[in-house]
């Protein structure tokens, strides 16, 4: 018999016993005798109910965490003695449960069954001979001659168990403690093993938090040599190639790429999708994978035997494979790792449509987006800044103009708000990684993008920008911008909240104290994380 079966006949002997007192109970009425056994057998009876409740609702809080299905649950609490109780499986999802109490839990568990034997001892539930007696008193109709017979008729043995139910009480409250006793302590046991389990398990969460954010800040040493990468294989150099990058917040370790290829042809548009990941240990002695490559999981992958290890020599001809294919890996000076290229999927288009963010918040768009599609773009940009800058796919803050969004293909009316893309050329020319402004002034050209996105509006069109001077040369337009902007901020907690406020008051001078060297830890800490809470509030608060 297994452990998880033990708990069961604990379980199936709460209801035997309670019926047999009730027995008794109904035998003491009908006899008209024993005003106060009837009183103690209630006692017993509302004792044991009680125990039994308690255990069950123990059982419940043991087994809902290991169940999926609620019914499976209920049906073990209903049969006790049923086939469910047998499952194997379920002795091992117990014993990870409990985890290093399992053994003392399962003393506990026999400590309560050898309890309910003595409660069983003690009350002759066990006893045929005053349990055939119960029975057969019971059934009769309860008459003068019929009592006074059957206290004649009463053997030796049902007289010995009234008089020892009499007087026992001292020693059934003493089992009933000792029940309450071992209910107490398995409930301590649980307990104090979810207490354990959450403390292992917010650590864990910590540090996968930790590796996480450590990822997303050392993103842009990634960035910088895939975009070497890409360039050194991209052989193509006609006008008609478009590379398109998401714009979108990172929160796995991972390294992983999305682009999008666009290629304009004489009647339509080619649009291809390819995923770009990192394998580390990709490469044994013989050349060949000794890691699982991780793949695309949403397609049905389709890799030869060679192409997956194939060094891609011109990638927009290598592109050109079946959706879900392996197209081989691009060239690094990395020897421990490599980065895989799959081709997602494959479109035909008779028109590609996008709108800018500059005519977006400008009005031109109809619908102009949700306050939850701006505080989505909001969260993407400042993500993407934080990963890409000062790598060749970012090398200023972002642009208006240059952020676009691109119609629903199935609707090209429909504008897809909260998707923001940017377009890089791969030429070797474009590869440089050097910061055209200084990081203040990226700083603080996102931050005004995200105080305009907060409100939905442009700064230019603002009361408080035209307060100040309009600016002769490009450096001081940015000057009395980041001015206006500063006076605006004071507007955002009202409009936003005390987490986007953060956000933009960070990137508007919060972030001068920063140390230069960790300007990325200290911006995913002062303004993705509080974009990110933004975020998450409107969409568990379903609002728009």
């Amino acid at each position: 018999m297994s452990g998880f079966q033990a708990i069961g006949i604990v379980l199936g002997v709460f209801p035997l016993a309670i019926s047999a007192l009730e027995n008794h109970q109904k035998v003491a009425a009908r006899l008209r005798l024993f005003s106060k056994m009837k009183l103690e057998y209630r006692k017993c009876s509302n004792e044991l109910e009680f125990q039994q409740v308690t255990f069950v609702r123990h059982l419940k809080q043991l087994l809902l965490p290991l169940v999926i299905d609620n019914e499976k649950v209920q049906e073990l609490i209903d049969k006790p003695a049923g086939e469910a109780w047998r499952d194997v499986s379920m002795v091992e999802l117990l014993e990870k449960r409990l985890g290093d109490s399992y053994e003392l839990y399962q003393e506990y568990i026999s400590g309560m069954n050898h309890v309910m034997d003595k409660l069983y001892h003690e009350l002759a539930l066990n006893d045929e001979s005053v349990q055939s007696k119960l029975l057969d008193t019971s059934k009769r109709p309860a008459t003068v001659s019929r009592i006074r017979s059957a206290l004649g008729r009463d053997d030796l043995s049902f007289q010995l168990f009234r008089i020892k139910f009499s007087n026992g009480e001292s020693v059934r409250s003493k089992l009933f403690a000792e029940l309450q006793a071992y209910n107490d302590k398995l409930d301590k046991l649980l307990d104090s093993s979810d207490r354990v389990s959450a403390l292992e398990e917010r650590k864990a969460s910590r540090h996968q938090e930790r590796a996480i954010d450590s990822a997303i800040c050392s993103f842009w040493v990634q960035a910088t040599k895939l975009f070497k990468a890409l360039t050194a294989t991209w052989k193509c150099h006609c006008t008609e190639h478009h590379t398109i990058l998401p714009l979108q917040h990172r929160a796995t370790k991972s390294v992983e790429f999305e682009l999008l290829f666009l290629r304009s042809l004489p009647s339509y548009w080619e649009v291809r999708t390819a995923k770009i990941s990192k394998v580390e240990n990709a490469v044994g002695e013989s050349g060949f994978a000794t890691s699982t490559i991780k793949v695309v999981e949403t397609l049905p992958l389709r890799q030869p035997n060679h192409r997956p290890y194939q060094l891609i020599s011109n990638l927009c001809n290598d592109l050109n494979q079946s959706d879900g294919s392996c197209c081989g890996y691009l060239p690094t000076d990395e020897q421990d790792c490599r980065y895989f290229v799959y081709t997602v999927s494959s479109q035909r288009r008779s028109s590609i449509t996008s709108i800018s963010l500059d005519h977006i918040l400008g009005g031109d768009v109809s619908p102009p987006p949700t306050r939850r599609q701006r505080y989505a773009i909001s969260l993407a940009l400042a993500s993407s800044f934080l990963q890409l800058l000062e790598t060749p796919w970012l090398t200023s803050s972002f642009r208006r103009e240059d952020i676009m969004f691109f119609s629903d293909p199935t609707n090209t009316r429909i504008f897809l708000l909260d998707q923001p893309h940017i377009a890089r050329g791969l030429a070797a020319s474009s590869s440089t990684d050097r910061l055209t402004t200084s990081l203040a002034q990226a700083l603080d050209q996102l931050g005004i993008l995200l105080l305009e996105l907060c409100f939905g509006k442009l700064l230019t069109d603002q009361p408080l920008r035209k307060a100040w001077h309009t600016g002769e040369t490009e450096e001081e337009r940015a000057r009395f911008d980041a001015m206006a902007a500063r006076d605006w901020q004071c507007e955002v907690i009202e409009e936003a909240g005390p987490d986007y406020s953060e956000a933009v008051a960070w990137c508007l001078g919060g972030n001068r104290s920063a140390p230069p060297e960790r300007w990325r830890q200290n911006m995913l800490r002062n303004v993705v994380m509080p974009l990110q809470r933004c975020q998450e509030y409107f969409v568990n608060s379903r609002m728009v």
